[in-house]
This record gives C-alpha cells, sequence and structure tokens, in this order.
C-alpha cells in the first residue's frame, strides 16, 4: 500500500514517512528557489529553507500580481492590445503555477516544521 501523502503533497517528492524524503527534500526544496540558495548555508537546514522558499514564493506571486494589476496601462504605448492580452494570459498561467507551488512548499513546510 502506497504512503499517505498530506493534502497538497508534491507529486514529485517522497511522503515525509518515506525514508528518501529527508535525502530528496533538500534539492526539492532548491529546484523552488532562488539559485544562490544552493550555496547557502541553509541547505544543511531544511525546516529553515523551507521558510525561505515559502516567502519567496510569496514574493513572487506579490510581483506577478502586481505586475497583472499594471500591465494594461504600463504596456499600452508599447504593445497591440491583442499583445497585451497575450501578455495578461501569461501572467495568469504563471500565477496559476505559483500557487500550486505555494500550496506544495506549505505542505512540505507542515511536515518539516508543523502548523
Amino acid at each position: 500500500m502506497p504512503p499517505t501523502v498530506p493534502p497538497g503533497w508534491p507529486r514529485d517528492l517522497p511522503a515525509p514517512s518515506e525514508a528518501e524524503f529527508d535525502a530528496r527534500v533538500v534539492g526539492w526544496l532548491l529546484d523552488r528557489s532562488p539559485a544562490g540558495l544552493r550555496s547557502s548555508a541553509l541547505t544543511t537546514f531544511p525546516a529553515a529553507l523551507c521558510l525561505v522558499v515559502q516567502d519567496v514564493v510569496r514574493g513572487e506571486i506579490d510581483g506577478l500580481r502586481a505586475a497583472y494589476a499594471s500591465a494594461r496601462v504600463r504596456l499600452a504605448t508599447s504593445l497591440e492590445p491583442q499583445q497585451v492580452a497575450t501578455v495578461l494570459a501569461a501572467l495568469e498561467s504563471e500565477g496559476a503555477a505559483l500557487l500550486q507551488i505555494q500550496r506544495e512548499v506549505d505542505a512540505v513546510g507542515r511536515a518539516l516544521i508543523g502548523d
């Protein structure tokens, strides 16, 4: 029987109860973080790394929301309306992907840190 995973758990990370979870969680978090964190001391503290990644993802979501809110006005003089619509659709798609990442990172955080 496969292990039970918490709600929102990422498909590409073993469940916290599996032996390989500890060996893979840092790499999984680093794949969702700025490249500079790969050489950081945080890589030895998965719970601390997760806290940073949670904040980074939140910041990315906030940035995308700000870009979406202002794109139509800020791009009106440099892009055609259909091009602006394409930009907005791309921002929506990226935002949806980031929200999924946020749910997954939060689930990993609950496993590492608790609620």
